[in-house]
């Protein structure tokens, strides 16, 4: 088992939701905020491959027979970690930083205000779907070498929740500003930051796996 640090984008969020994520709630998944309240069976019966490519690749397409997009009612979080790809006929590696991936996510492609979530989760080295604590190092091709059209965003996807003592802070960044400093090559600076004070550093309890 390893702790993996991450980044999670979130859009729009007001300061005081941002500080109930930090104390309190943690970054639930989108079914969990709609059901308000979830079991164990229930969440048994939601992680599974299924419904994890499902929102890989169809997270906005609605299922058959079902009411709303997927992405409504999924049991995964998005979080990044950045990746390198590699483009053989171009004899070349991209490297797609884990901030930047976040800051698109964050700010909707820099048209908005938006928050950068600083955190990290477990991860095994190994497919675990079904299990709700580890999350699913989908970066990984030897992992997951089926095509995804998203790889290049560094994904680690997180399961129902992530603690809030698993969270480091949060940045608040304004999108067309960030977009001017990636413009201009500048070092990106948040419009305000809320740290969390009840966070549990990873570095007590194991190795740990940075970002890219």
């Amino acid at each position: 088992m390893f702790f993996q640090h991450i980044m999670k984008g979130i859009p729009e969020a007001q300061p005081d939701e941002v500080e109930r994520i930090l104390t309190k709630t943690g970054i639930r998944c989108n079914w969990w905020r709609r059901a308000a309240r979830i079991n164990s069976e229930q969440i048994k019966a939601k992680l599974n491959t299924a419904n994890l490519y499902r929102h890989l690749e169809h997270y906005h397409e609605t299922p058959l027979g079902g009411g709303r997009p997927f992405g409504e009612d999924t049991p995964f979080i998005s979080t990044t970690a950045g990746t390198a790809v590699e483009d053989r006929a171009a004899e070349t590696i991209y490297v797609y930083d884990a901030f930047w991936e976040a800051a698109i996510f964050a700010t909707r492609t820099f048209k908005c205000d938006g928050w950068i979530f600083y955190g990290y989760v477990y991860v095994l080295g190994k497919p675990a779907v079904e299990l709700q604590e580890f999350a699913e190092e989908i970066r990984n091709i030897h992992l997951y070498p089926q095509f995804l059209r998203w790889r290049h965003q560094g994904e680690i996807t997180a399961k129902i929740e992530i603690p809030s003592v698993r969270l480091r802070c949060a940045e608040r960044y304004h999108g067309p500003k960030l977009a001017e400093q990636l413009r201009r090559g500048e070092f990106p600076e948040p419009v305000e930051v809320l740290p969390n004070r009840a966070y549990c550093p990873p570095e007590r309890y194991a190795n740990i796996l940075g970002r890219m």
